[in-house]
């Protein structure tokens, strides 16, 4: 039997991002972010980019 979507609504950056899910399924997580309209496609990626390193920072201090 397949799994359901899970979905958690998460609050970032409320000048930068409209809404944010992490949707986790089949032991996946995958974070979507719906930007403000106001932002940029580079601000965006930046954006990502920012999230990215941060995790990555966290994730090499714990080991």
């Amino acid at each position: 039997m397949k799994e359901k979507p899970f979905y958690v609504h998460i609050e970032l950056h409320k000048e930068i991002v409209k809404n944010a899910w992490i949707i986790s399924y089949e032991e996946r997580k995958i974070l979507v972010i719906e930007f403000q309209e106001t932002v940029t496609e580079d601000e965006s990626v930046a954006y990502v980019f920012a999230l990215a390193k941060a995790w990555y920072q966290k994730r090499t201090q714990k080991n």
